[in-house]
C-alpha cells in the first residue's frame, strides 16, 4: 500500500496509463466497507452550517434586489428563505 491508498486502484491506474486496455471493475476495492454514516452531530453541524451558508444567500440576493430595484425602479419583492423542514 502506498499511503493508504489500495494496491489494486494503483494497478489499475497503471495499466490503463500503460495502454494496457480497461481494468475491471473486479479490481476496486468493495468500497461499501469504507463508508460510513455520519453521526448525529456531524449531521446537525452540517445542517447548522447550510442554514448560516443559506441564510448568507439570502441576504446577498436582498442586497442584490434592493440594488436592482433602485436601479430599474421595480416594486419591491420580498425574500423568504426556505424553511428547514423543507430542506
Amino acid at each position: 500500500m502506498e499511503r493508504g491508498v489500495d494496491k489494486r486502484l494503483i494497478e489499475r491506474s497503471k495499466r490503463r496509463f500503460d495502454g494496457e486496455g480497461e481494468a475491471s471493475d473486479s479490481d476496486l476495492p468493495d468500497l461499501q466497507d469504507q463508508v460510513r454514516a455520519p453521526s448525529d452531530e456531524e449531521l446537525e453541524r452540517f445542517r447548522e452550517e447550510f442554514a448560516a451558508e443559506q441564510a448568507i444567500r439570502g441576504e446577498r440576493i436582498e442586497r442584490q434586489m434592493a440594488e436592482d430595484k433602485s436601479v430599474l425602479n421595480l416594486p419591491e419583492i420580498p425574500f423568504a428563505p426556505i424553511p428547514e423542514s423543507e430542506l
